[in-house]
């Protein structure tokens, strides 16, 4: 193999570990160079090589062992069948995309961070599958993952015009494509925060007010008894810890039968 071949042998799996995550394994290494990765100089020299351009090169334990953590992950999340489905389809989607060598992806960075439209939509099809990792990560808090990763998507469909005003790009290559895959990454993460937050708050809101219709209603049914009339709202607020208004909010989401629930109270102007 002489050097224009070895050089192009390179490119093309720096290629292939792009469309990867950015992984390749030994075997892969081997399988590209032949005889040249079976020796164990040239083939630290080649590991070290696609690390420089930040792939991770396994060797078959540790690929073992991170699939084995990937899939403990995923259990943890506990992923709904829907969103396995959805996943699946959507990786192998992403998968069929075509990929970009890391001179390329360098040359669509420089370009975006200078305001070429093009090259920021080449930009956003190249992390789409960042975006999708990162939205994985926030998975089994009570959102569809098909809604986590499409607010990532719009995170990063978002942030890439904005790299011309915040991204501030060097001399080397390298270090700008991790500057702004971190840049991306955050508003991504940022994105997926908020999202999950908004949720629990919604969660807790709607707790809340199944607790307030609870109280009410037990209140006004054991006034009712006790006192042998259809109680009043002011008669709830002095026998419950809500407030007139909050009483007068239950009444009104009860009478939108939006409840089963049948409350003896007198109307009051």
């Amino acid at each position: 193999m002489d050097q224009q071949q070895f050089e192009q042998k390179r490119e093309e799996l720096l290629g292939v570990a792009r469309r990867n995550h950015n992984e390749l394994t030994m075997e892969q290494l081997i399988e590209a160079f032949g005889e040249i990765a079976e020796d164990e100089t040239h083939r630290e020299i080649l590991r070290a090589y696609f690390t420089s351009k930040h792939v991770i090169v396994y060797t078959g334990d540790e690929k073992a062992d991170q699939e084995q953590a990937a899939r403990a992950v995923e259990q943890e999340f506990s992923y709904t069948p829907e969103d396995k489905a959805y996943i699946e389809e959507y990786q192998s989607q992403l998968e069929a995309l075509p990929g970009a060598s890391a001179e390329q992806l360098q040359e669509w960075i420089a370009a975006a961070v200078d305001g070429d439209v093009a090259a920021q939509g080449e930009l956003l099809q190249a992390y789409l599958p960042k975006a999708s990792d990162l939205a994985r990560t926030f998975a089994g808090q009570g959102i569809f993952l098909e809604d986590l990763i499409g607010e990532a998507n719009l995170a990063l469909a978002e942030a890439i015009p904005q790299l011309e005003s915040y991204v501030e790009l060097g001399a080397d290559p390298a270090a700008n494509e991790t500057l702004v895959e971190g840049f991306l990454g955050s508003r991504m993460i940022e994105a997926l925060e908020l999202m999950v937050r908004e949720e629990i708050s919604v969660k807790q809101e709607d707790q809340s007010m199944a607790d307030r219709i609870n109280e009410v209603a037990d209140a006004a049914n054991e006034l009712s008894r006790e006192l042998g009339h259809k109680v009043s709202i002011s008669e709830l607020v002095q026998n419950t810890e809500l407030s007139e208004e909050q009483v007068r909010d239950v009444i009104r989401l009860l009478g939108n039968g939006r409840s089963d629930l049948s409350l003896e109270i007198e109307e009051e102007e």
